[in-house]
């Protein structure tokens, strides 16, 4: 399995930055992935199972998908803080005023 890339290591670090804030952390964290490495893990206590990959991120949530890919980010920072500022919305039980890509409704695969 390849190293985590730039975009994993920041990504990780702003949302368990933003957690501990909250008190709240990672649990059942592990990587995987075959031709792509992928961090998975989930919010101690929370409906939230989330995965992030090598320039994207996407999480699960009171049934809803939100996937945030770099084709619909200016860069990688704002990605990065819109997908951390997304989680904690859905933990304080409201809706992300950014949701994501659009095309996570064209997702038809299983999980990497």
């Amino acid at each position: 399995m390849k190293q985590l890339t730039e975009f994993q290591v920041e990504c990780e670090r702003e949302l368990l930055a933003a957690l501990a804030e909250r008190s709240l952390t990672l649990v059942n964290r592990r990587t995987g992935g075959k031709n792509e490495t992928y961090i998975c893990a989930e919010i101690a206590g929370k409906e939230l199972r989330l995965w992030i990959y090598e320039d994207e991120a996407m999480f699960k949530a009171g049934g809803k998908d939100y996937a945030y890919e770099a084709p619909d980010y200016q860069d990688k920072g704002l990605l990065i803080s819109s997908f951390v500022a997304a989680i904690i919305v859905c933990l304080e039980n409201w809706s992300p005023p950014d949701s994501g890509s659009s095309r996570i409704s064209l997702f038809k695969g299983k999980e990497l």
